[in-house]
């Protein structure tokens, strides 16, 4: 009959028990893997995006997406060698969420390059300009300077943590403002200025030629010619993904080398500019 040595079993015991919690706090046996890592070995970018024409667009009935952005981010997937699945749609303030739960690997949504975004993600080197104004109804005949803006009477519309927030805050400190929640679409941006909720709402000029065009009795029009900003676009992923944002990046600046990607954003609207690059 065998025998077991019991103090030999205990001590080997202990030991196991002393080694699991000798181990640093938060570190497992095994690497987490990386959104980098995991797109390699997948060959897929899972998407978050805003629908936002004419960046990201959706097709209601088929699905279909196309825009300035979507075609921007299946270029680099090309470039780079994987393909893209559209997975999941967010908002301006609600983002960064997505990348820290890993929903989702990229905000292949274009943003606009602010120290307000690096709070919610890493941002890539810029893909395009695009030139911001302050827009009002066609029949609002108050505001026809920037200056004016900058008073309690005066209502803007932001989006909850994004950068039209800070916009306000920052440029137009006076002003009363009109808040949506983080993940507004573009129809509720529109409506809150249409069913006079709000006076003012920042956009680019080609997002407004698209409404415009659609909407010609209830379209808007710039306050001023002066832009409220000129952002650089970006794309984001998660903070501390440095080798993924690396790769996207060499991507960008070998789709300019090429001429592929500023043929994209040319056959946008005016106020999307290509970089020089």
């Amino acid at each position: 009959m065998q025998k077991f040595f019991w103090p030999a079993v205990i001590a080997a015991v202990v030991s196991i028990v002393v080694l699991q919690f000798a181990q640093p706090q938060g570190q497992t046996g095994s690497k987490a893997e990386t959104v980098y890592e995991r797109v390699l070995r997948t060959g897929v970018i899972n998407c978050g995006y805003v629908v936002w024409n004419p960046l990201v667009i959706r097709d209601p009935n088929t699905g279909q997406f196309s825009g300035m952005t979507y075609e921007i981010v299946e270029a680099l997937a090309r470039e780079i060698g994987v393909k893209v699945n559209w997975v999941e749609e967010t908002g301006w303030g609600a983002y960064g969420v997505g990348l820290q739960t890993n929903r989702f690997d990229l905000m292949c949504q274009t943003l606009w390059q602010s120290g307000q975004h690096t709070r919610a993600a890493l941002l890539t080197t810029p893909v395009s300009r695009e030139v911001v104004l302050a827009w009002k109804r066609q029949s609002e005949k108050r505001f026809n300077s920037l200056a004016e803006l900058n008073d309690p009477a005066v209502r803007i519309a932001v989006v909850e943590g994004d950068v039209t927030q800070k916009i306000r805050s920052l440029k137009f400190s006076a002003a009363t403002e009109v808040a949506l929640a983080s993940n507004a679409d573009v129809g509720q941006y529109y409506l809150t200025l249409n069913t006079n909720k709000a006076d003012i709402m920042f956009a680019g000029p080609s997002t407004m030629h698209d409404y415009n065009k659609s909407n010609p009795t209830q379209g808007f029009v710039p306050v001023s010619e002066t832009p409220v900003r000129v952002f650089n676009q970006v794309l984001g992923v998660k903070p501390d993904e440095h080798q993924f944002k690396a790769m996207l990046d060499s991507a960008i600046d070998a789709l300019y080398s090429t001429g592929e990607l500023p043929a994209i954003i040319k056959k946008y609207h005016p106020g999307f500019i290509p970089l020089d690059k």
